[in-house]
């Protein structure tokens, strides 16, 4: 039986906070950025993706995820056969196993219960490896070419004849640093091996010499005599118990050499839980080098906001295109959204943005990514301060059918419509302030001396600076 759990976050991600300074600072001097644009964001912690359990004995299959760099497994092997009392203990594994290198299809052996077996026999291993057991081009060796990545041993089977509980099967190995498990004796169980009639213990399970458990599996020799107690390893799991009928005390089998993995352990110990395998992958972190283009500019000018997201912290990996989306926004207002991830994990939002945006929405402009279903990696964001200054503007004055007509436009490349008043001035002196109406505006004028007059643009807000026309004459 196949189960699956959804993800577990690993660690939470980390947070960029960037201090800004305040409106009032920003208005009256601007300053330079406090982060430059290109920063790249801290890196979000690993995320445990969906767990699927293997529980019903037999090979399955398992295909590592595109960019899962590990996989956190737990394996557990099979009790010798067996009273409940008599039963060797499987070994209980959990261990991370990285995927650099392997082919994305692993095959999966689940030992089987107990109760699937012949009498006496040993438990069988439950294991990761990368070929099929039923393959003749399957070979273990243990060494360097094994294809076993992990492997939880199983118990030895009692050795008596009939249900005599006097010998206990051996449990499976789980020493890192001695090596395989002893083989069982007559009378009593041992770990791992090659069980021997009499006193004498049996042949230990061989392992190349110069390597130890945590480099190497053990690779004992389980027996076929019905004489003799037969030890295991981790393919073919604990050894077999004695069936000799005249023999009311008979060599129990011994375990499984100890248990192994190309990975760290975190947990080895035996178990009397039903063999299982369960993997999860564990996804990279993700981080954003944000920038603005450009990250000085005017009032209603428009700025690009781009992304490059990578994963795989240490060599910096594109994160490949279609992989989720990316939200830009400036405090609570959203400027694009839903953005799809490109090429080299690319994704940009281009916004026209003013100076009393600052006062409306705030001064985080921020970054967000969002994997999606199967990118298998976390998501993460990044922020970026901007600075916008105000736009210049132009004041144009004219005098027809006796009005003054003063217009006030933004001065390239700023954009946007000022706001405000004029203030006409006549010979210098003020005479009349008049607000503007979309970037115009008009006053009825007649003299009866020659007079120059000048319109001043006073603004209202913080998106344009003031300008004054040229003088104009006006005659009576």
């Amino acid at each position: 039986m196949t189960s699956f759990r959804r993800p577990r976050a690993r660690s939470s991600a980390l947070a960029l906070v960037l201090a800004a300074g305040s409106l009032a600072a920003v208005v009256a001097a601007p300053t330079s950025p406090a982060q430059a644009a290109g920063t790249t964001s801290p890196i979000t912690g690993e995320t445990i993706g969906e767990t699927t359990t293997f529980s019903t004995a037999g090979e399955f299959t398992y295909t590592i995820p595109a960019t899962a760099y590990a996989l956190e497994v737990t394996l557990i092997g099979g009790a010798g056969t067996g009273p409940t009392a008599t039963r060797g203990k499987g070994a209980k594994l959990v261990t991370v196993v990285p995927t650099v290198g392997l082919d994305p299809t692993l095959y999966v052996r689940v030992a089987a219960n107990p109760a699937g077996l012949s009498p006496r026999r040993g438990g069988q291993a439950s294991s990761i490896q990368t070929c099929s057991g039923s393959s003749e081009s399957c070979v273990l060796t243990a060494g360097e070419d094994d294809p076993r990545l992990a492997v939880a041993g199983g118990g030895g089977g009692h050795g008596a004849f009939g249900n005599n509980t006097a010998t206990v099967g051996g449990d499976a190995g789980v020493s890192t640093i001695s090596g395989p498990g002893k083989g069982g004796k007559a009378g009593e169980g041992r770990d791992g091996g090659l069980g021997a009639l009499g006193e004498t213990p049996g042949q230990d399970g061989d392992m190349i010499p110069t390597q130890t458990p945590r480099a190497r599996p053990g690779f004992g020799a389980p027996s076929t005599s019905e004489i003799n107690g037969g030890g295991g390893d981790g393919w073919t799991g604990g050894g077999m118990g004695s069936s000799k009928p005249d023999s009311a005390t008979g060599a129990a089998g011994g375990g499984a050499g100890s248990s192994y993995s190309i990975g760290n352990f975190s947990t080895l110990e035996t178990s009397a839980e039903a063999p299982m395998v369960s993997i999860a992958p564990v996804y990279r972190g993700t981080y954003m080098r944000l920038d603005a283009t450009p990250q000085r500019f005017v009032s209603g000018q428009a700025t690009t906001f781009s992304t490059q997201i990578t994963v795989n912290a240490g060599d910096g990996v594109p994160l490949p295109a279609n992989t989720g989306t990316v939200d830009f926004t400036q405090g609570t207002r959203v400027l694009c959204a839903d953005v799809p991830v490109g090429a080299g994990g690319a994704a940009s939002c281009r916004a026209v943005l003013f100076r009393t945006d600052y006062i409306k929405y705030g001064q985080e402009f921020k970054a967000d990514y969002t994997p999606s279903e199967g990118a298998y990696v976390t998501g993460t964001y990044n922020t970026v301060n901007v600075i916008i200054d105000a736009g210049a503007t132009t004041n144009t004055l004219k005098y027809a059918n006796k009005k003054l007509t003063a217009t006030v436009k933004a001065k390239a490349p700023a954009t946007g419509t000022p706001a405000g008043t004029v203030d006409f001035k006549v010979n210098g002196k003020k005479f009349k302030s008049v607000p503007l109406k979309n970037g115009v505006a008009v006053l009825a004028y007649t003299t009866k001396k020659k007079v120059s007059i000048t319109a001043a643009f006073i603004p209202s807000d913080i998106n344009f600076t003031g300008s004054d026309s040229a003088a104009v004459t006006v005659k009576p």
